[in-house]
């Protein structure tokens, strides 16, 4: 399978599954690197809480998922999956010591993801490590996405409460500090700063390894 193609099919599958336990280790990665990027803007007094913050944040975001994508087009991707599933296990623990408190699901979650991607790696399945850099890459513009549309979109209708379970496992409204800005609601901002910021990470995704 192209390149490509693994992209799209993953972004689909991350769509319809973003709200389930199954995406968890990936929720924890994202939730890292947001918080990261939080703490660092916090530093130069920028808060997501107002248009310049949010803008910063979001934008930060998505050239860590460019640089990503740009990074698996090297042959570094053989190793991006377990950089990504130890990175995600370091901040989970840290952070679970920290607060000291531990959710037993997510725990399931990252023990099996250690788990598969050992036997991955045991086995030395190359076209599966494809995969899984891709699935991790393609998780923070999910992230930013759910964050930037479907959560600001979730909170305008009672229905859409109840239909957007892909807003389950993720909270926060990345675009609240653009909400009434010319007339327009946080969910129209966020379609356009979604679509913007992640089309050079679907432009790279194109003529990489195939698997």
């Amino acid at each position: 399978m192209r390149s490509e193609e693994r992209a799209g099919v993953i972004a689909a599958i991350l769509l319809f599954t973003w709200g389930t336990l199954v995406t968890e280790p990936l929720h924890i990665f994202t939730n890292l690197i947001f918080s990261l990027l939080e703490k660092g803007a916090g530093k130069i007094s920028i808060t997501s809480d107002n248009k310049i913050g949010a803008v910063v944040i979001v934008v930060a975001a998505a050239l860590i998922s460019l640089g990503l994508m740009l990074l698996s087009r090297t042959e570094a991707v053989t190793y991006m999956p377990c950089a990504f599933v130890l990175i995600t296990t370091a901040g989970y623990v840290i952070r679970c010591v920290s607060n000291r408190h531990y959710v037993i699901s997510s725990t399931i979650a990252i023990s099996l993801a250690l788990a598969a991607i050992g036997i991955v790696y045991i086995l030395r399945l190359q076209k599966v490590v494809l995969w899984i850099a891709d699935i991790y890459i393609l998780s923070v513009g999910c992230h930013i996405l759910t964050g930037s549309f479907f959560i600001p979109l979730k909170g305008k209708s009672g229905i859409l409460d109840k239909i957007l379970y892909i807003t389950s496992r993720q909270h926060g409204n990345l675009m609240r500090a653009f909400d009434g800005t010319l007339h327009l609601p946080a969910a129209v901002w966020g379609i356009f700063f979604s679509i913007l910021l992640m089309l050079p990470t679907a432009y790279y995704a194109f003529s990489r390894k195939k698997g």
